[in-house]
């Protein structure tokens, strides 16, 4: 999944987020979430959570890989997904992002659209790297 990324100035989610993240769907088993994980991992940079998502890309929650690898093989992942409580939309400033995650303790964030389909993630790496931009 490639996004257009290159329009958005660097403080803001659009030009923060990752355009690389996993994302299943809704009817998978954990089994098959795995799967998909193992197939797909080495092409993302950062590995913290998988998206579940509904047939039309909607954002429906989010599970932590230690979640998903400590999970039964045999259930639902709507059964062990959390419920997506915050997003982040193109705009949201770095300052909010980073208070709201650091408040959380989150280690990505999803960008969704108005129609709260998944465009992209920010990750705690992203915010190091605003912080600490010559590490």
């Amino acid at each position: 999944i490639l996004h257009q990324l290159s329009g958005y100035k660097d403080d803001i989610a659009g030009g923060l987020m990752a355009s690389e993240y996993m994302t299943i769907h809704q009817d998978m088993r954990v089994e098959e979430a795995v799967r998909e994980v193992r197939k797909n991992s080495e092409n993302l940079r950062s590995l913290y959570h998988v998206f579940v998502v509904d047939d039309d890309k909607h954002l429906l929650g989010i599970i932590s890989i230690r979640t998903l690898l400590l999970s039964m093989p045999s259930q639902k992942v709507t059964e062990i997904m959390s419920k997506v409580l915050k997003t982040l939309r193109v705009q949201t400033k770095f300052e909010d992002i980073a208070r709201f995650m650091t408040k959380y303790d989150l280690l990505s964030m999803a960008v969704v659209d108005k129609k709260k389909v998944i465009r992209g993630i920010v990750t705690v790496d992203d915010i190091l790297r605003m912080l600490i931009p010559d590490a």
